[in-house]
């Protein structure tokens, strides 16, 4: 299924099932249970999980799967999906809480922040820019998102992300935490359309589809991931500054490393052992500067909790 039949898909359950805001969906389950949240494509270009969406939809409809509760779909950015880029104006996902932007996407940051109200539980889909050695999660140190994750089981690590870092980006994860609302960002892989992505989307919402009850940790005593924090990002403030080629996701570095430099051929070292997360390389002009807006950080440094 290719993004123009999926699309035309999600349409038609909109129609079928009109949901909240525009580009949404509601269903409503056969038993009781708490309300879910879905998004994806918040970035316009990280489409790959609209398949096992479009399935999970329709497995519904035709009774083949039960759901309980009640469930929003929505997807983040249509009109940067349909333009087929990561955002129009803005990074989606750094307007929560921006209150006084005009602009599309600080317009749709609130349309989705609006779904929030009431909900008990939220997965928010997403894919790496860069090729990833793993997928994972992404939460605060929080039990009921913790517990989510452990429900869900899908993903072999969580990142913990500071309150605070979620708070300065303006975060979509952050506009949950401040609702009450259990969040777990799913990464899954590098942007773009695949099997292995589709399977994923799939185990993780009939999980959602099937979740009936209140989680907490006692629920899943056991942990079925390994836990790293972010404790470092690399502010991207120099439209010159780059890394050097070739880091993924999970690259394992040593404090000290040199992994590249800005516009003063100033090293940027890594500050002590971990793992890089969300290296960014940036389209460039012919002089090496990035061409719109700076990403807020080059890199971020993960260590095992």
């Amino acid at each position: 299924m290719n993004l123009e039949e999926c699309l035309i898909h999600f349409k038609k359950w909109t129609e079928q099932y009109p949901g909240p805001i525009s580009e949404s969906i509601e269903i409503k389950g056969v038993s009781p249970g708490p309300r879910k949240l879905i998004t994806a494509c918040v970035h316009g270009d990280e489409v790959g999980s609209l398949p096992g969406v479009i399935e999970t939809i329709k497995n519904i409809n035709e009774e083949r799967w039960s759901l309980s509760g009640s469930l929003v779909f929505a997807l983040g950015n249509p009109k940067a999906i349909l333009a087929e880029k990561r955002f129009l104006q803005a990074d989606l996902n750094r307007q929560f809480g921006n209150n006084k932007g005009d602009h599309a996407e600080a317009k749709r940051a609130r349309q989705l922040q609006s779904l929030l109200s009431g909900v008990d539980y939220h997965l928010d889909l997403h894919q790496t820019i860069e090729a990833s050695r793993h997928c994972f999660y992404l939460a605060e140190n929080e039990e009921k998102s913790l517990s989510l994750a452990a429900y869900l089981s899908g993903a072999p690590y969580l990142i913990e992300v500071p309150a605070k870092l979620n708070k300065d980006y303006g975060t979509f994860m952050g506009a949950a935490m401040n609702e009450g609302v259990a969040h777990i960002c799913l990464e899954m892989y590098q942007k773009g359309f695949s099997d292995e992505v589709t399977e994923l989307t799939l185990l993780h919402l009939k999980k959602m589809i099937d979740l009936n009850c209140n989680l907490s940790l006692d629920n899943n005593s056991h942990e079925p991931f390994e836990r790293l924090k972010i404790i470092y990002q690399e502010k991207f403030d120099d439209s010159k500054m780059a890394l050097k080629p070739g880091y993924l996701n999970f690259t394992e570095v040593k404090a000290g490393e040199v992994i590249g430099a800005n516009s003063r051929n100033e090293s940027i070292e890594v500050p002590q052992d971990g793992f890089l997360l969300f290296p960014k390389y940036p389209q460039r002009n012919k002089k090496g500067e990035v061409l719109g807006e700076l990403p807020k950080s080059i890199y971020e440094l993960a260590v095992r909790v």
